[in-house]
Order: structure tokens, then sequence, then C-alpha cells
């Protein structure tokens, strides 16, 4: 039914400020509008709509994340902006803290200001 509608993503900032700086300037999103309830971004014709929250309580998995080209790239512009990897004991991370999946995928994960999960990934072939 909803195959031929487009998706908007969703996630939340105690922090719209912050939140903001983030999402553009580390990120690279073109904020579209900055409502009295919502940061509205563009990422690549997806609408990411950050909810405006008085608090946020983070999830423990991830809360949204973009497949990309060169995740090591990634990792070096986010380590140019201070942005630590998550560290995970239970994966095996190289020192920029990618992390090589079973699949062959290559993955990130980092939080933004309000400590959402996001992960960054490269599909192998």
């Amino acid at each position: 039914m909803l195959t031929s509608n487009k998706l908007i993503a969703f996630i939340t900032t105690a922090q719209p400020k912050k939140a903001q700086a983030f999402y553009e300037d580390i990120l690279g999103l073109t904020l579209k509008k900055d409502e009295e309830f919502t940061l509205v971004f563009d990422a690549n014709g997806t609408q990411l709509r950050i909810q405006k929250l008085a608090a946020v309580v983070p999830a423990y998995h991830t809360a949204i994340g973009w497949e990309v080209d060169d995740v090591k790239k990634f990792a070096e512009r986010l380590k140019k902006f201070k942005v630590a990897p998550e560290k995970n004991p239970y994966l095996d991370q190289d020192e920029d803290g990618v992390t090589l999946l079973p699949n062959k995928t290559k993955a990130l994960y980092f939080r933004d200001p309000d400590w959402n999960l996001i992960q960054l990934i490269q599909a192998e072939g």
C-alpha cells in the first residue's frame, strides 16, 4: 500500500541548536525548515524530521542510518569534528571505529548531541 509513497524519518532532540549544527555542519544535510516543534532536513530526497522535545531518552539501538560509498572517509571527517566513534566491546573495530560485519558490510556507529545512535554502512560488492 505504501510502496509508492515517500518515507519520512523521525528522531528527537532536546537541544535544537546543537542538533541543527550537527546535522548541517558535520553530516552536511540541508535544513529546509526550523518549525516550532521540528527541524526539517533534506536527506537526499527523504525528509528527516527532528522533533523538538523537553527531554530525550536515547535508545540503545540504531536510531537512523545512511548507506555511504566510503565509510572510512566519513570516519576521518567525523574525527576532524571531534565526533568519536561508538565503541562496542562485542564488535571487532579498527582504529577508526569501523566494524566489518559478518556479511562483509563495513559499519561505523556514532552519536548525535542527544545521544541518538547513528550508523553508516558501506556494502561490499
